[in-house]
């Protein structure tokens, strides 16, 4: 794997000043995170710094073709979702882990069943202080320290409203996430999906 200083070059080589500033914000938040919830600091690291490493490349379907990843339908219908995918193929070839690759592939989408580091990078990209203000994003800045599944499902359900009030394409992997959450939630506070309130 690349050394941090290597990696910032890197970061600051493939990136606008306007994104590396993103980029350290999601590493700081990540640190933290990390530390809270007993992940390792050094992989959640890594995922932070090279989570947004093609995010500015111009054609992002052309670069799938050229690195033989195949992108579904959806993904292909927002080229937004696809730095996920180009993102996890360069840090796998900058010699990064298959738990970090992971994290990088699900950071844009979510998934059901995300690894703590997984859910540490996605929320430290939701969170770092660059973020433009969104609904209900204060609330999920003081609940990633308490209760992590519940921000996920936080997280998740900002960023799908948001997504439809702009009229984006919202991969099913997304909506998975949700209900995924949204379960663990009901069974946490001991009610089912089927109950009636």
């Amino acid at each position: 794997m690349l050394s941090f200083e290597e990696l910032y070059a890197l970061v600051r080589e493939k990136l606008s000043p306007k994104r590396v500033l993103h980029v350290l914000g999601v590493e700081q938040e990540a640190i933290v995170l990390a530390q809270r919830w007993d992940v390792d600091v050094q992989s959640a690291r890594q995922a932070a710094l090279l989570h947004d490493i093609t995010k500015e490349v111009s054609d992002q379907l052309k670069l799938c073709e050229e690195c033989g990843i195949m992108a579904d339908i959806w993904q292909r219908g927002n080229e937004k979702l696809l730095h996920s995918l180009t993102g996890a193929f360069f840090a796998e070839r900058c010699g990064a882990s298959a738990e970090v690759v992971q994290a990088i592939r699900w950071h844009t989408t979510a998934r059901p069943q995300m690894t703590r580091l997984e859910q540490v990078l996605y929320l430290a990209d939701f969170v770092e202080p660059t973020r433009k203000p969104m609904k209900g994003l204060d609330q999920l800045r003081a609940l990633i320290y308490e209760d992590l599944p519940a921000a996920m499902l936080k997280g998740i359900v900002i960023s799908l409203s948001h997504l439809l009030k702009q009229g984006s394409v919202i991969h099913p992997d997304s909506w998975r996430a949700q209900l995924y959450y949204l379960e663990q939630s009901h069974a946490r506070s001991g009610l089912s999906g089927n109950e009636k309130s």
